[in-house]
């Protein structure tokens, strides 16, 4: 659209052909995957001479791109903030051929979540330091009562590293969650353990109001944003000095004044603590390797719990699953009978460790993409943004 309004201010494009545009652009992305030669536009819109300027537009914007041109562009696109290499290829194909194009692009279809909050005129801490998490830490704690919700640490922190963008946190609840969870094959002929929590679920909400709702009224965070079924993140705001009140802390909120850390809250009951806290905590070697031993022994490690696999002959209550989702997942193998799963008490990580038959790992020696060849490593390099474009 850039491009257009700038054709139409230096008189390049006339009225006809600005309508022919706006045409194009609507049907683009139906006909994208079945197009590639006129004779498919004439089958798909028919030889009506109004649709020749469409047309026109519409092969050039599907004209195949030379290898090494797409190759430059998706390694730039690539510097994007959140593009990888897929996300770039889908701008490539869209006919997006500019940085400015894809930064505007994702900024418009960009989603409400953690990685996508604004941080526009806000002063970031870019590498969180352990003070620094242990201070929004001790905010989270002070802020609630410890009968209702107990705030741990978790992530690069709990290993003893700094350099984290931000500061992961897990509260620990009581509420009573279902134990029991129906699984079908996938597509990928994988079992997974489904979670059926949608976004009017009433204890989500409830948990949501009395977690999140306090650092709002004590003037600790402005926006609070839902990043799933049970995970929240927020801009918190650092005090200035101890003896900082809340209508200080409120005022400078408005003034967007003060020191931000980007904070992300994840729930859990109080008998899956364990493997939340292993897997929150990680790294990605050290729980790929968890999950691996927790399949070998037929258990699913996930940040919701450890699952056992029910038994084809183990009694199972249906009145203990969760509500059905309205809209079911397609599956590969509808009419294969449903699996059960049935989650593992584990109050602490040492019993995830004892169940699964592992050894424990304290916390501080789980960075094991350190030194381990051939694993993924999460390099804290900052990548450009959408403002910096």
């Amino acid at each position: 659209m850039k491009r257009l309004e700038a054709e139409i201010a230096n008189g390049t494009r006339d009225k006809r052909s600005t309508v022919a545009f706006k045409q194009a652009a609507r049907i683009f992305v139906d006909v994208k995957d079945r197009v590639r030669s006129s004779e498919d536009l004439d089958k798909v819109l028919g030889n009506s001479p109004m649709y020749d300027d469409v047309k026109r537009i519409l092969m050039e914007t599907l004209k195949p791109i030379e290898p090494k041109e797409r190759a430059r562009l998706m390694h730039e696109f690539c510097q994007l903030d959140r593009v990888g290499p897929v996300r770039a290829g889908q701008l490539v194909e869209a006919g997006i051929r500019t940085l400015q194009e894809a930064a505007d692009y994702l900024q418009r279809n960009r989603r409400s979540s953690l990685s996508q909050l604004t941080f526009n005129s806000l002063d970031m801490v870019q590498n969180v330091s352990l003070e620094q998490a242990e201070e929004v830490l001790r905010i989270l704690q002070d802020a609630h009562n410890p009968k209702e919700f107990e705030i741990l640490i978790t992530g690069r922190h709990r290993r003893g590293l700094e350099g984290a963008r931000e500061v992961t946190l897990l509260a620990v609840h009581n509420y009573k969650e279902p134990a029991l969870y129906e699984s079908r094959p996938s597509a990928n002929d994988r079992i997974q353990v489904t979670r059926r929590h949608g976004e009017r679920d009433a204890m989500t909400k409830q948990i949501e109001d009395r977690l999140m709702w306090p650092l709002r009224v004590r003037g600790f965070t402005k926006e609070v944003r839902r990043d799933g079924s049970r995970q929240w993140a927020c801009l918190m705001r650092l005090p200035a000095h101890p003896d900082e009140d809340r209508a200080e802390r409120s005022e400078a909120l408005e003034k967007n004044e003060g020191t931000y850390v980007l904070t992300a809250v994840h729930t859990v009951a109080r008998d899956a603590v364990g493997a939340a806290m292993v897997w929150l905590t990680g790294d990605f070697a050290f729980l790929k390797k968890m999950r691996a031993a927790a399949d070998a022994r037929g258990y699913r490690l996930t940040k919701h719990g450890l699952y056992r696999l029910c038994a084809p002959d183990e009694e199972i209550d249906l009145s203990e699953l969760p509500p059905a989702p309205k809209t079911p997942q397609k599956r590969k193998n509808p009419d294969e009978p449903p699996v059960y799963w049935r989650r593992v008490p584990a109050s602490s990580e040492l019993a995830v460790f004892e169940e699964i038959g592992e050894g424990y790992v304290d916390p501080e020696r789980r960075n094991f993409s350190n030194v381990l060849s051939g694993t993924r490593k999460r390099h804290n390099v900052r990548r450009k943004t959408m403002a910096d474009v």
